[in-house]
This record gives structure tokens, C-alpha cells and sequence, in this order.
């Protein structure tokens, strides 16, 4: 996969918070992806969801917004036997924002709250996105589309 996460700093008691998650045997992770709930306590990478235009105000948006749960902190093997991995939930870490169309048309500011948006890839937050659950953090300094940018992952205000 591409454009993991590069974790600059851990924060937290203990470093990056981790949290325990159920995650399919058969699923491939590398350390540092971006992890969405995809029901209960399992979790799923992130991927690219197909956005669809609302005919009546012309916003795009998912039908199935990404419900961010952690930065995987360490590298799972397919069909390891394992069925349980450890996300980060602090820490200051560069992402990867998503290239300009669609929802992401605003650049991400300083102090900007991001969402996901796609395979390891961010954008700035929405209105409608507060309430879902999906965001990542906020962003420490303006990150262009397509650009990295440090953001403090499990900052939510």
C-alpha cells in the first residue's frame, strides 16, 4: 500500500494509546496504515470510496463514510494466525492528503480538523463530518492536495 502514515511523535500514556482491535486472519497490514471500523470492533484498511452527487444541493459526499479507528503500530501478515491489532490513537504523524476533485476541493489550513478520504489519504473536515465519527485529527500546518503535512492524530477540538 502507499502513503502510509510516518509517525513523528507518539503522545500519550502509553506512547500512541494504542487500542486492541479484531481484524480478519486473512488480511494483510503494513505498519503505519489508516484503519476504519467496519462494524463491532473490527476494523478494515482504508480505501477509496465512490462519491455521489447530491441532485438537489450538488455536494458530493459517501454513502459510506470511513469511521477512523488508529494508525495500525505494527506490521500484520496475512493469515498469521492473528486475529487482533494494535492502533495508535495520539501522535503527531504525517498524512498524505487526497488529490484535489470532489469533496476535497479545500485546501487543508492550519488548525483544520481532517477526515479520510481514500487508501491513507486525508482531506479537511466538513460540516456533516463532525457527527459521523470520521475524524482523524488536526492538522499542524496547511497540506496541499496530493501533498504531507503533519497532523495530531486523536485531536478532535
Amino acid at each position: 500500500m502507499v502513503n502510509e502514515a510516518v509517525c513523528v511523535e507518539l503522545c500519550g500514556q502509553p506512547k500512541g494509546v494504542p487500542i486492541s482491535y479484531t481484524i480478519p486472519d486473512a488480511t494483510a497490514v503494513e505498519k503505519y496504515t489508516l484503519m476504519s471500523v467496519s462494524g463491532g470492533a473490527a476494523i478494515i484498511k482504508t480505501a477509496d470510496k465512490a462519491l455521489t452527487e447530491n441532485v438537489v444541493t450538488g455536494v458530493k459526499a459517501s454513502a459510506d463514510p470511513q469511521v477512523f479507528a488508529g494508525i495500525a503500530s505494527v506490521e500484520k501478515v496475512a493469515n498469521d494466525g492473528s486475529v487482533k491489532l494494535g492502533l495508535y490513537t495520539k501522535g503527531i504523524f504525517d498524512l498524505t492528503a487526497c488529490p484535489a476533485s470532489g469533496l476535497s476541493d479545500i485546501p487543508i489550513a492550519t488548525g483544520n480538523l481532517v477526515v479520510l478520504s481514500g487508501a491513507n489519504l486525508i482531506r479537511a473536515a466538513k460540516g456533516g463530518d463532525m457527527l459521523s465519527g470520521a475524524i482523524v485529527g488536526k492538522a499542524l500546518e496547511p497540506i496541499a492536495a496530493s501533498a504531507v503535512g503533519q497532523v495530531a492524530v486523536g485531536v478532535y477540538s
